[in-house]
């Protein structure tokens, strides 16, 4: 099952991308990519983890994107935690998975509006 977070952040987006990379150091970081130019700052940070309680990796895509100097969407979407085809129970492992970075945001930002 997946699950989809937004919120939006009023701070800079290469600010946001350093932070979230340094909260999230704990979990293997597959993949980060980022686009930046005048005005413009896009980031994906693709993230793995194996959750004990569905017996099964995870995975968690973050969006990193500038909407202004001093303003950043982003973006979180858990998915892959369940095993099967056909019964999709994940035990909110997609859901804690997608909550985490967000979660990280609410505290140094104050964010209400995810």
């Amino acid at each position: 099952m997946a699950a989809v977070y937004e919120v939006e952040v009023a701070a800079g987006a290469e600010e946001v991308y350093y932070y979230l990379a340094e909260k999230m150091a704990h979990v293997t970081r597959v993949s980060a990519d980022a686009v930046a130019g005048e005005g413009i700052f896009v980031a994906v940070l693709l993230y793995e983890h194996f959750f004990m309680r569905v017996g099964n990796q995870a995975t968690l895509m973050v969006l990193v994107e500038s909407l202004g100097p001093e303003r950043t969407r982003v973006k979180t979407v858990g998915c892959g935690t369940s095993k099967g085809m056909f019964i999709k129970v994940d035990w909110g492992a997609g859901d804690a998975f997608a909550w985490e970075p967000i979660k990280y945001l609410r505290q140094k930002y104050q964010v209400d509006n995810c």
